[in-house]
């Protein structure tokens, strides 16, 4: 399959993975989270992987303010936490406020609208049923 690996022995590595980022809160831990998760969500259909899918969204909406200035994060986390119907409103009333006047977003607070920032924005705005 994987270089003598089975689909189950990397997604057992990814939780192993992911239970490390768990020890460390930074910018980039949140972000491979956000990653992790969408992995963990499309495999939940073959695989047990809600426990880690509830650990991470718990983990993630109480350390996503740490870095509240990054927009790009808070939308990404946002549309993950939809996405796993792991209510958390809150950031979506944050991250509407940065919306810049051309309608997009910024990476960081303050910046110009970016496309990955906005698209992710947007990705939120629509899991959320926002329609713009």
């Amino acid at each position: 399959m994987l270089q003598g690996h089975t689909v189950h022995d990397v997604i057992e590595e990814v939780i192993s993975y992911q239970k490390e980022l768990f020890k460390t809160v930074s910018l980039d831990s949140l972000y491979e989270t956000t990653h992790n998760v969408m992995t963990f969500f499309l495999a939940q259909k073959q695989y047990n992987v809600e426990n880690i899918i509830a650990e991470s969204c718990k983990w993630l909406s109480l350390h996503v303010y740490s870095f509240s200035d990054c927009i790009d994060l808070l939308a990404e986390t946002a549309g993950i936490l939809l996405l796993c119907r792991y209510n958390h409103t809150e950031i979506l009333s944050l991250l509407q406020t940065h919306q810049n006047e051309d309608g997009g977003f910024p990476i960081f607070l303050g910046g110009e609208s970016a496309f990955h920032s906005s698209l992710v924005s947007l990705w939120a705005f629509t899991a959320a049923g926002f329609h713009y």
